[in-house]
């Protein structure tokens, strides 16, 4: 009986992290370069969050019922002449804020942390689903569509970018669009 009990409750947590990886990843392109613009932003879609730094299409990801996760997306858009580097990144809504990195791994998804993003002197990074992203870890209350998440992206000089994102239910993947 002992052996059932086991088995049933590893089902389970498989299932449960299943839910969590498909959460995470149901809007990815795992195969797209995350690194520079997979599509081209107009001016008057940019938002200036520092100098030579805008963002485009912030968002954050609703969260499931149940969970302490979600995930933060938006380009990152450098005008300036120099590169820069985010090292980190805090927020109040969620204990634990990082960056981080979806890889394919032994034909799995495995998610990482980063240590740095770097925005190439005018250039673009895009945090995207199933790519590089915003990782917010025990979360103080859940996220809800038509919230804002405000975010601060901070760099290796420990200059800070404050960043509203915006929370939409990205379940059905009717908010990702190129």
């Amino acid at each position: 009986m002992n052996r059932i009990v086991q088995l049933f409750i590893g089902v389970i947590l498989l299932l449960v992290l299943a839910t969590i990886v498909r959460h995470f990843t149901a809007e990815s392109d795992a195969a797209s370069n995350h690194h520079h613009a997979h599509h081209s932003l107009q001016d008057e879609q940019l938002i200036a969050i520092g100098k030579g730094l805008s963002i485009a299409e912030p968002k954050a990801k609703a969260t499931i019922p149940g969970t302490k996760v979600s995930a933060g997306y938006l380009s990152l858009v450098n005008q300036s002449d120099s590169d820069i580097v985010f090292v980190a990144a805090r927020s109040d809504a969620a204990t634990h804020t990082e960056l981080h990195h979806m890889v394919m791994e032994n034909s799995r998804m495995s998610m990482r942390q980063v240590e740095s993003i770097t925005v190439p002197a005018h250039g673009q990074f895009d945090l995207t689903p199933g790519g590089y992203h915003i990782m917010f870890m025990d979360i103080a209350t859940p996220f809800v569509a038509g919230q804002t998440v405000v975010v601060e992206l901070i760099d290796d000089a420990q200059n800070v970018y404050p960043v509203e994102l915006p929370v939409l239910d990205m379940s059905n993947n009717h908010t990702h669009a190129h």
